[in-house]
This record gives C-alpha cells, structure tokens and sequence, in this order.
C-alpha cells in the first residue's frame, strides 16, 4: 500500500495537493490518504511507501505539530516529501526552515546524482518556507533561490521543494518505482 499523508487543513488544498498523488500512486497500486494528525503507527507499517503532501502556499499549521511526525525518525519505509513535506521531514531531522515565497516557475539544476531527478529542469514551485539542510541531508538540486531537493543520508528519505504533481509527475513516478 502507499500512503499518502495530507497535509492540508482545507478540503479544497486536499483536492489540490493530494488528490493529484492519488491518481499517480493508484496507477502503481492500492493508496490510501490519511490526514497527518491521524496516522497511526499501524499505517505506517502497513504502508510500503509513503509521500506527504503539499499545501497551499499560506497554509503552515502541519509545521506547529511536528511531533506528529516523530514516526519519521522510527521508519525506515521510503518516503517523498514535497513542499509542506520536505519541509517536515527537514524540521524533524534538525534543519532550518527560512522565509522564502516562491509562486510560479522555476529553473532547477541537479546538483547530485540520483534516482528521481535529472539535469536541468523547469518545475512549478509555490512555498513560503525553504529549508536550510542540515548535516543529515545531502542537497540534490537547487534553483536560483533556494534548495529544491534533499535526500536523507541513511535513510531512503526524499525531499522536493516543487510541486511534482502539478508538473514533472515522473518524479512521483520514479520514487514509486525506483525507491
């Protein structure tokens, strides 16, 4: 099963960042969304990957709950963060998040190999924080402003600061198949 965490406090950003992960992900087989406040430590088991969602761009209640997501520090199940979930799983692990509002399109540079990104690539981006990444990540793409991709160093854990399911869906793609 692959879990999709929404991390959206509206029904209208669920629709918008989630949904468009469940059509990609039931392509690849059975996904089930949770809301973050209500996964359990049973779905996580349960679950053989696991993508957290993004939000809209004012939306950042999910960063006042990040104990919710201590169980990112337990698992060892692949898992993508994009946006609002890059965000959590870098606040998790110790990195800073900065102010930094990006709306629209954006050049990115693969900084370092790896499995999801390639080359240079014009993504969608809407975020209001950027992370600052801690020791306990490696960079693996940038854009003129910020950091655009992180990768945990020991754990198959990926961020994307982008918007994925809004454009470059294969990066969705890659992660369900490669990761």
């Amino acid at each position: 099963m692959i879990l999709i965490v929404d991390m959206n406090s509206q029904p209208l950003g669920t629709e918008e960042f989630a949904r468009p992960l469940m059509d990609i992900a039931g392509r690849f087989g059975d996904a089930r969304k949770i809301h973050y406040t209500k996964v359990r430590k049973s779905d996580i088991e349960e679950a053989e990957k696991i993508i957290l969602s993004g939000t809209p761009l004012r939306e950042f209640g999910y960063l006042g709950d990040i104990d919710t997501f201590s169980w990112l520090k337990e698992t060892s199940k692949p898992v993508l963060g994009i946006c609002a979930g890059m965000q959590v799983m870098a606040a998790v692990f110790g990195s800073a998040l900065g102010d930094e509002k990006s709306v629209g399109f954006a050049d990115v540079e693969v900084v370092r190999k790896n499995p999801l990104l390639e080359g240079r690539m014009k993504v969608y981006e809407l975020h209001g924080k950027a992370v600052k990444a801690s020791a306990q990540f490696e960079v693996l793409a940038k854009s003129g402003k910020c950091i655009q991709a992180i990768r945990h160093k020991s754990k198959p854990f990926y961020g994307i600061l982008f918007h994925p399911e809004a454009r470059n869906r294969d990066v969705v793609e890659r992660f369900l198949k490669a990761i």
